[in-house]
């Protein structure tokens, strides 16, 4: 008999506190783009906010997250090997002094009141980073397989649900500047700095249930404990598990973990420079990296963190603009909720290739609005339609494959090569969203979606009823850890 789902539950609830938090700050600055151009001085002549440079400062703020989060990527594998719960916790300790150091930075001098925000967010994102690599490496690794889709998704939901938080706390800032009855308050002039501060608190809790949290079986087996890894293992699998079964399984995380332990020659590196058979490494390292290179290069991610803007070059007041953006995020939420009940069936390869041909069609349907000269409600349906679509499989898919396809050993390394260059693709188009007009926009969406389908087609192999301890890129030495 499988694990019942609330023990999973119970096991691995902590990592989506922790999701909670990196979803939350991607979108916690979002509401706030005319009100941060008007406090700090960003633009100098009248209105105050709206200027170029203004645009651009509020650019350079929200991309220093994702700039943060991919160096996060970079360096996590080091923690992570150490152990899973214990990555978990670091994540807090860049996410909490980032988020106090972007709340009160200065808005007395422009300069360097802009230079503590994009220090702050930096420093936190190097924990958003670590958030896409360790809640869904811990989970991939503590739930039975035929539930893990179900509970990698779960991790994403969390994420999702962190961003909608952001958005319904920025829509409390009812006169921000440019809409009618605006007064400059200090409401106004404090509410964002409050809504930064948010996932301190959200971190405080996540440590608190981190404290009695686990280590996973290959954790337990690098620390010489295989007891411990044994017990884990048949709590994972229920009382009802084959006794056969088990014992692979632990032999298969042993296994790996005594490779973990081995010499130089063993490192993720230096496996990708002998390449292993047929060059496996490199190339389930390439599918992984450009996988999670398309799933943000394709926009939603994006638009969740630009989405009042676009909106407002829509046409819409900035503050309808901010319930349209909590009202994005709170459909990604929904249809996110939804992929829960087709992701184990219909499998990863499916689900991704259903999302991606919707975004390319929702995109297609905003991108002809502006071709034929009546651009923003189609637009505006596009958008809604392209988020709809991203829920269904893009938004969690990706990520939840880099923690299946790699043994476990090499999963730090390649989730966070495949994690750094998602967020390269947040950051770039971010920065597109920002700064080019909704036709450039929904365009560039259409034709990056139409090319992931086609990679989805070519590339990606299916994983839903593999072992974690396997991979449809190995051959079954390397999956089971016996190389």
């Amino acid at each position: 008999m499988p694990s019942p789902l609330l023990p999973a539950l119970l096991r691995t609830w902590p990592a989506y506190t922790i999701g909670l938090t990196g979803g939350f700050l991607v979108s916690a600055l979002a509401p706030f783009s005319p009100q941060l151009q008007l406090q700090f001085g960003w633009c100098a002549k009248p209105p105050l906010y709206g200027c170029g440079g203004g645009r651009r400062n509020f650019a350079y703020a929200s991309l220093a997250l994702f700039v943060g989060a991919i160096v996060g990527c970079l360096v996590c594998r080091f923690v992570a090997e150490v152990g899973r719960v214990f990555a978990l916790r670091m994540i807090c300790c860049f996410v909490v002094p980032g988020s106090l150091i972007a709340a009160f930075a200065f808005d007395t001098a422009a300069t360097s009141g802009l230079w503590m925000l994009i220090a702050g967010r930096f420093i936190a994102g190097i924990g958003v980073g670590w958030v896409c690599i360790c809640c869904p490496l811990y989970v991939s690794e503590a739930v039975a397989t035929e539930h893990r889709g179900k509970f990698l998704m779960v991790s994403f939901l969390s994420q999702a649900a962190g961003s909608l938080a952001a958005s319904l706390l920025g829509l409390a800032a009812r006169h921000s500047p440019g809409s009618p009855g605006f007064a400059d308050t200090p409401f106004d002039r404090w509410w964002w700095r409050a809504v930064l501060l948010t996932p301190v608190p959200l971190c405080l809790l996540s440590l608190l249930s981190l404290a009695r949290l686990r280590e996973t079986p290959y954790i337990l087996c690098k620390r010489g404990d295989p007891a411990a890894a044994r017990a884990f293992l048949a709590e994972v699998h229920g009382g009802g598990a084959d006794p056969a079964a088990l014992r692979e399984e632990f032999e298969a995380a042993s296994g790996q973990a005594e490779r973990s332990l081995s010499e130089t020659l063993e490192r993720p590196e230096a496996r990708l420079a002998i390449g292993g058979k047929r060059g496996e490494y490199r190339h389930a390292l390439f599918v992984g990296a450009s996988l999670g290179l398309l799933q943000n290069l394709s926009g939603a991610r994006a638009l969740l963190t630009s989405s009042a803007s676009i909106f407002e070059a829509a046409g819409l007041q900035p503050y309808d603009a901010n319930v349209a953006a909590a009202m994005l995020a709170l459909l990604l939420v929904l249809s996110i909720l939804a992929s829960l009940l087709i992701i184990d069936d219909w499998g990863r390869r499916k689900s991704l290739l259903v999302s991606f041909s919707g975004q390319a069609l929702s995109a297609l349907v905003g991108a002809a609005g502006y071709w034929a000269g009546k651009g923003d409600v189609p637009a505006i349906v596009g958008i809604f339609l392209f988020m709809l679509a991203y829920g269904l499989g893009v938004a969690g898919i990706p990520c939840a494959y880099l923690a299946e396809i790699y043994p476990r050993d090499f999963a730090p390394f390649g989730m966070g090569i495949g994690a750094a260059c998602n967020w390269l693709g947040i950051a770039v188009m971010t920065f597109v969203t920002l700064t080019f007009s909704n036709a450039v926009v929904l365009t560039t969406l259409l034709v990056i979606s139409a090319i992931a389908c086609v990679f989805v087609t070519v590339f990606v192999r299916e994983t839903k009823d593999n072992s974690i301890y396997g991979s449809p890129f190995f051959s079954e030495a390397v999956q089971m850890g016996r190389s």
